[in-house]
């Protein structure tokens, strides 16, 4: 009998995962729990947080986001600039930024230090630079035993590097400012001085040093192939601010020496030198024996000077000398004799431009306001010359000169007996102008009556040519004697009337020098060699208007016969020796016009126009008006009536920008956030920006046509309610900047429609749902397939008899 082996049945099937959740195999790779379900749960997550905006851009709330935060960074050094000298932001076109701070005053190897913002950096170079984001920071300067100017103040970075400029001087020393002003170089161009061992560059018109009283050597080297005049000298500080005059010529200056024989009595008297010839003169004074001017080649005058109150004089006391490629000297003793003294007559009550006349001693000529001129101790009669209309008082008399200037005031009242003398005009075409001239009076007129008050007397009269007209009673005599009188002038056309070009051509002036003249009645003015009128056949009068500091020689008339006509006048310097009037070097130093802006200037009714930061004139002593005009968006802020007396002088004339209020409106961004504004000026491009943590903005901008950009945070895009403005005077508001919140695709979460949201969120649950249930089949199938091997195993004996229970379930 065969014996069944013994069966207590199967082993109950574990069908649950082994503890700590290991995985079933299959074919020795490892299944994880619910693969499916999870990726499922994940595309879920994923696909929700896209939807809010969490996954691929900034994150956002339903409303606004808040502003960027800004870091500031600390002090770091300084980057390689650019070839302009300029640094390039240090991370990037957003910045931070380099501020920069430039040293001067200070010895080499001096330390100093700066505070910006709460960050502090100290050094003993030139510079100190700071890297900041865009703001505004407070700053103050400081090194011991120095005076820091300026000691503190604000920076403001927005979108560039800055540079501040820092002077240093010494505690308890005051030091004043010493200026070196170039003629004759081109705008831009790069020039140097040293002074007293300080090398300072500029590519302006004016390179400036502050000194303490004392005596400052300087050298001034070349420019290309222009040579400096003077090329060195010493700048003399005391107690104020000096000026001195560099010119520039492709011609180089030389060296001329003025050696004196001085002996005792006359040591430590003060001398002065003044020459003049074919560039701009020259003053040197010194106490000791010797001056030294640099003068390039031509001939020239001098004379020697002495203080009012010296009793001394030169021998020789004036002379000529030449300068050819070569140092020049000039010996001189100085001896007891008579000095001269200026004597000047001051006119009062003339309308401005008014010339009245002055004879005394060997002074003799006419203008305005003042006259007068140099002379030895003495007594001298004078007369003056009133202009018609009016009565000089005194009119005549005798001046004593006794070892002081003297100066005599000459007040011009209306005459008792004036009358008017009136011409009526017809014939013209209305707005024509015309001109008549009656004794040594000339006036214009666009209207139909000219007028003039005159004293009793007899009067010649002329009547000038216009073009395309003939004139009738253009010509005679008038007699006033207590009535007014009354002259009719009338034009007809003249057809075809042929007009000739009149040249009239001068030579000797200084180049750029404003000259004028009259043919007829017309008038004409240049900083040319050469002035051009139109006129009909005839003889015209011919005058050539004085130039400060030059005498004229010129024809009194011109005759037009069916040709053009050349005129040739010549100008010649005027003599500065005792015999006629000194004149002296009138600067006008502008300030706050952008490089190359052209601004005029009418000095004692002489008007000339420039692109550099200065305008010469050479005037004898009196007191001018100077009257300024401005270019366009600018006011000029000076001091008129001007006195020369004697010396050189400097006027400044300081420029400022007429600007209006903008006002720029935000909306649309969390309060705090940074937004700008840049407008930029469609003429001269120039831009101007602002920035604001508030909802309006201010520009201050000048008249003209502007384009607009606003930016703002990241995270927001903008639009402005006007790209364009026009600026024309007055305050307005200029346009709104509206943000709007988005996200990295440019969708805000709420424009997500929610039926997107709601399929999304189904198909990530049934994919969750389906993946579980076929985990569950598949484990159910397996599970059978085992049980069924390990029964066949069983049935078969391939157990051992001794096992009471069946190998364990599938693993």
């Amino acid at each position: 009998m065969t014996v069944a082996p013994s069966f207590r049945g199967p082993r109950a099937v574990n069908t649950q995962p082994r503890p700590g959740g290991r995985a079933l195999r299959r074919n020795g790779t490892a299944l994880p729990d619910r693969p499916i379900a999870l990726l499922g749960l994940v595309t879920f997550v994923l696909l929700a947080m896209c939807a809010t905006g969490v996954v691929g851009g900034s994150a956002h709330s339903a409303g606004r986001s808040s502003a960027p935060v800004v870091s500031s960074t600390t002090p770091s050094s300084v980057a390689v600039p650019h070839s302009d000298g300029s640094h390039p932001p240090v991370n990037g076109t957003k910045g931070p930024y380099y501020v920069t701070f430039i040293e001067s005053g200070l010895p080499n190897v001096t330390n100093w230090s700066v505070d910006l913002g709460g960050l502090v950096s100290g050094s003993v170079s030139s510079s100190i630079n700071f890297t900041v984001p865009n703001g505004t920071y407070s700053f103050s300067a400081s090194a011991a035993g120095y005076n820091a100017t300026p000691s503190n103040g604000n920076v403001t970075v927005a979108g560039g590097s800055v540079t501040t400029v820092i002077s240093f001087s010494m505690i308890g020393v005051s030091n004043y400012l010493v200026t070196f002003t170039e003629l004759g170089l081109m705008n831009g161009t790069n020039w140097s001085v040293n002074l007293a061992g300080q090398l300072s560059s500029s590519t302006s018109g004016n390179i400036s040093f502050w000194e303490p009283n004392g005596n400052f050597a300087y050298t001034v080297p070349k420019v290309g192939g222009l040579y400096p005049d003077p090329p060195l000298g010493n700048a003399t500080v005391t107690g104020g601010s000096t000026q001195i005059g560099i010119s520039f010529s492709a011609s180089p200056a030389y060296a001329v020496q003025f050696q004196a024989n001085v002996t005792s009595p006359f040591q430590g008297t003060p001398w002065e030198v003044y020459a003049w010839g074919p560039n701009l003169s020259q003053t040197a004074s010194s106490v000791t024996q010797s001056v030294e001017i640099f003068l390039t080649n031509g001939t020239y005058n001098y004379t020697i000077l002495f203080q009012s109150t010296a009793n001394v004089s030169a021998t020789p006391s004036n002379g000529t000398f030449t300068v050819a490629g070569a140092v020049v000297y000039v010996a001189l003793s100085f001896g007891w004799g008579p000095t001269e003294y200026f004597l000047v007559f001051l006119g009062s009550g003339l309308p401005n431009g008014d010339s009245w006349c002055l004879s005394v001693s060997t002074i003799s000529g006419c203008g305005s306001p003042s006259l007068g001129g140099w002379v030895r101790n003495g007594t001298y009669p004078f007369t003056i010359g009133a202009p018609a209309g009016y009565l000089a008082n005194p009119s005549s008399g005798n001046i004593t000169v006794a070892g002081a200037a003297v100066s005599v005031t000459v007040t011009f009242t209306i005459g008792a007996t004036v009358n008017q003398v009136v011409f009526l005009e017809s014939g013209l075409a209305t707005g024509t102008n015309w001109a008549v001239t009656l004794g040594n009076l000339t006036q214009w007129s666009s209207g139909a009556n000219d007028s003039f008050t005159v004293v009793n007397g007899q009067y010649l009269y002329t009547v000038g040519s216009v073009a395309g007209y003939n004139v009738s009673g253009g010509s005679g005599w008038v007699n006033v004697s207590g009535t007014p009188v009354t002259l009719s002038v009338t034009f007809t056309a003249a057809g075809n009337l042929s007009l000739y070009p009149v040249a009239i051509v001068e030579s000797g002036l200084v180049n750029g020098t404003t000259w004028s003249a009259s043919l007829g009645a017309a008038s004409l003015s240049s900083a040319t060699s050469t002035l051009t009128f139109l006129e009909g056949n005839g003889t015209y009068s011919l005058s050539v208007h004085a130039v400060t500091g030059f005498n004229v020689s010129a024809p009194s008339g011109v005759t037009i016969s069916g040709s053009p006509v050349t005129v040739s006048v010549a100008f010649t310097v005027a003599s500065n020796s005792s015999s006629g009037a000194r004149t002296f070097t009138v600067m006008l130093a502008e300030s706050g016009l952008p490089n190359g802006t052209v601004w005029g200037a009418s000095f004692g009714g002489s008007v000339q126009s420039s692109s550099a930061t200065t305008i010469v004139y050479t005037e004898p002593n009196g007191t001018y008006v100077l009257t300024i005009s401005p270019p366009t968006n600018y006011t000029a802020n000076f001091s008129s009536p001007v006195l020369v007396n004697g010396t050189a002088v400097t006027a400044a004339i300081v420029f400022s920008a007429v600007t209006y209020p903008v006002t720029f409106l935000e909306a649309g961004l969390p309060s705090g956030a940074l937004w700008s504004v840049s407008a930029t000026n469609e003429a001269t491009h120039a831009v101007t920006s602002g920035q604001s943590t508030g909802t309006s903005l201010v520009l201050r901008l000048s008249e003209g046509a502007y384009n607009l950009v606003a930016t703002g945070p990241d995270g927001y895009r903008v639009a402005l309610s006007s790209t364009t403005i026009s600026v024309a005077g007055g305050s307005s508001a200029a346009s709104t900047a509206t943000f709007t919140a988005t996200t990295s695709s440019g969708l805000s979460p709420a424009s997500l429609p929610w039926s997107t949201l709601a399929t999304l969120v189904a198909t990530a649950l049934i994919g969750s749902v389906g993946a579980g249930w076929g985990y569950t089949k598949y484990r159910s199938e397996r599970l059978r397939t085992e049980a069924q091997r390990w029964a066949k195993e069983l049935n078969e004996g391939h157990f051992p008899a001794e096992e009471s229970s069946p190998p364990p379930g599938p693993k």
